[in-house]
């Protein structure tokens, strides 16, 4: 039985993990496989693992800032997000050297200790060429002030489903182990 550490029902996978056409198909990037995961009937389940160096490393840094106009929206609460490596397990597949950081700034600052935290995987920040069936990069969000976990996913259905552009989502598990301890 495993300790669930972080659960994650809200997954956010962008698609916009850049494509390049390969003049040699068997150097070709594979496209993203929307149907394995955005219509696969179980909820994904990836285990995360890294080293206890890992773990300290991807905490969020305060940054110093000597003015107010160097924030920007992308780090209003100056936080610094340092990518990992770690090893990301999705059923039998194993995906080494994946990019693992820390995501989101508000959900980050005011989760309570211990609180579900949100994620990103690179799968080829360390290991080029390297896909989640096709997508380089997964965003997990962690329903921030959100008890029913199903407000993001319902909106972006209802707005791809109006045909407003949207990500799509689906729901996932995520469990971390650091240096073999959950």
């Amino acid at each position: 039985m495993k300790n669930r550490i972080y659960v994650f029902i809200s997954l956010t996978l962008i698609g916009f993990s850049q494509i390049c056409v390969a003049k040699n198909q068997e150097n070709a990037v594979p496209q993203p496989d929307y149907r394995f995961v955005f219509d696969n009937p179980q909820i994904l389940s990836f285990d995360i693992a890294m080293s206890t160096e890992a773990y300290e490393q991807i905490q969020p840094e305060q940054r110093e800032t000597d003015s107010p106009e160097r924030m920007s929206s992308r780090s209003m609460f100056n936080l610094e997000f340092n990518y990992v490596e770690a090893t990301v397990t999705y059923n039998n597949e194993v995906y080494t050297r994946v990019g693992v950081r820390h995501r989101g700034n508000a959900s980050m600052i005011l989760i309570p200790p211990g609180g579900k935290k949100p994620y990103k995987f690179d799968f080829d920040r360390f290991y080029k060429e390297q896909t989640f069936h096709g997508f380089k990069k997964l965003n997990f969000i962690n329903c921030f002030r959100d008890p029913s976990m199903l407000r993001d996913k319902l909106t972006y259905d209802l707005m791809q489903r109006a045909g407003v552009p949207s990500p799509r989502a689906t729901f996932a598990n995520l469990y971390l182990t650091v240096e073999g301890k959950p």
